[in-house]
C-alpha cells in the first residue's frame, strides 16, 4: 500500500493498474515502500489506482503478483532502529503483467479489501504490542525488587512503583481492549463496524508498548541503554515502531472519532 508519497493517505496513490484487453492481462506499474518481506515473499498484494476519474476510494483494485514477474523489483531494504528480525523493503513494478485471474476481489473494489487489511492488521499488533509491554514490564518488576538504592529496594521508592502501576493498568487495558477487537474479527465483524475496535486496540496497545519499553529504561538505568545487560535496549527499539506501522497513532485516533460522530465529515 505505501509509497514513496503516499503514506497514511492511501486515496494519493500513484500507482497505476490496467487491463490489457486483447492480452487478457492485467499491467502494474508503481513504487511501494515499506513493504514487509520484500525480496524474499512468494506472492505480492499490491494496490493501484484503476479508474483515476471517480473518487480514490472508489477507483483502487487489487491484484496478486508472483514473485517471478518480469518487471518486479526490489531496489533497496531497509536498516531499522528496531524489529531488526523483519525484512522490509522498497517494490518497484515497471510494465509487470500478470493474468486475468490474478484480480482480487472486484475491479475498483480494492479499498474495501485495505480496509479489512487494515482492521486484521491493527488487532495483529495489538497483540505483538502486548508481546514488548509484558516483556518489558517483567524486566522493569525483577529489577525494581532486587536492585537495592539508599539502602531500600528500589521498588519502595515511590516514584518506581507509580511507573510500574502505569505499566501494570496500562498492559491490562491495552489486553482487553485487544480481547474484545480479536473476538469480533473471528465472530465474522468486519469492516467499518470494526474500524474504531480495531483502532482502539492498536492505539492503547501500541502507546502501551512504547511507554512500557520507556520506563523500563528509566527504571534500569545505564542499564537500560546497554546491550550487555539484557533486552531493555532492544525492546526500547523495538516498541517505537509499532505506533507508526499499520497506521499511526495520529490515523486510529481519526478513526475513532469519525465512528464517535458520524453526522460531520471530520478534517485531515
Amino acid at each position: 500500500m505505501t509509497e514513496p508519497s503516499v503514506g497514511s493517505d492511501s486515496a494519493g496513490m500513484e500507482t497505476r493498474i490496467r487491463f490489457d484487453e486483447e492480452a487478457g492481462q492485467w499491467v502494474i506499474s508503481g513504487v511501494k515502500r515499506y513493504i514487509s518481506n520484500a525480496s524474499k515473499a512468494d506472492v505480492y498484494i499490491v494496490w493501484g489506482v484503476t479508474n483515476p476519474n471517480v473518487p480514490p476510494q472508489k477507483g483502487l483494485t487489487a491484484v496478486l503478483i508472483p514473485a517471478h514477474a518480469k518487471g518486479l523489483t526490489f531496489p533497496r531494504l531497509y536498516d531499522f532502529a528496531g524489529r531488526r528480525g523483519s525484512i522490509v523493503g522498497e517494490v518497484a513494478m515497471d510494465e509487470v503483467r500478470v493474468p486475468e485471474e490474478n484480480l482480487l476481489g472486484d475491479v475498483n473494489g480494492g479499498f474495501n479489501i485495505m480496509l479489512s487489511a487494515f482492521n486484521f492488521e491493527r488487532v495483529i499488533l495489538g497483540g505483538s504490542s502486548l508481546g514488548v509491554a509484558r516483556a518489558a514490564f517483567e524486566i522493569a518488576c525483577q529489577h525494581a525488587q532486587s536492585r537495592v538504592s539508599f539502602g531500600q529496594k528500589l521498588g519502595q521508592k515511590q516514584l518506581i512503583w507509580d511507573m510500574i502501576a502505569q505499566m501494570s493498568w496500562k498492559i491490562d487495558a491495552a489486553e482487553l481492549l485487544t480481547h474484545r477487537a480479536a473476538k469480533m474479527y473471528d465472530s465474522g465483524i468486519g469492516g467499518k463496524d470494526l474500524m474504531r475496535e480495531a483502532s482502539q486496540a492498536k492505539l492503547v496497545a501500541t502507546e502501551t508498548a512504547v511507554f512500557c519499553a520507556d520506563r523500563t529504561v528509566q527504571i534500569l538505568g545505564g542499564d537500560g541503554v546497554t546491550r550487555q545487560y539484557g533486552k531493555a535496549e532492544q525492546l526500547y527499539r523495538d516498541a517505537r515502531t509499532l505506533p507508526i506501522v499499520g497506521g499511526t497513532s495520529e490515523m486510529c485516533k481519526y478513526l475513532i472519532a469519525a465512528r464517535e460522530m458520524p453526522s460531520i465529515r471530520l478534517n485531515l
